[in-house]
């Protein structure tokens, strides 16, 4: 496993880029779950439902796509429709990784009382 790496000021980064995302994102969320499915065909699927607490959901967008450039990403495909915001992120090894980003009241419910929004990870 790679060492993680260190951003001044804040906590070691992991090497994964989902887990680079949580990490630097912090107190701003809060992880509903992080769980991994096995997915018809396709192996192993990992998928994480953030609800953004603190600041706005342009921000939380920002700070993932961010470390996801970071990580080698490339920014793919955005829709935006009535259920969302849908971003690609292609690798140049290894699966994709698609978000969707959600205003408070747009899907699911959201269970932390301070949660503004929601931005939910799939890889």
């Amino acid at each position: 496993m790679a060492e993680p790496t260190v951003v001044p000021s804040q906590k070691p980064v992991p090497a994964d880029a989902i887990d680079s995302v949580i990490a630097h994102l912090g107190d701003r969320v809060f992880v509903r779950y992080d769980r991994r499915e096995d997915s018809a065909g396709q192996g192993s699927e990992r998928q994480v439902f953030l609800e953004v607490v603190e600041g706005t959901l342009g921000d939380a967008e920002a700070v993932v796509s961010e470390d996801l450039v970071r990580a080698g990403y490339i920014v793919g495909k955005r829709r935006e429709d009535a259920n969302g915001a849908r971003q690609l992120y292609r690798a140049r090894e290894g699966k994709p990784i698609r978000t969707l980003a959600r205003e408070k009241g747009v899907g699911p419910a959201l269970k932390d009382p301070r949660a503004v929004a929601s931005i939910y990870l799939k890889q």
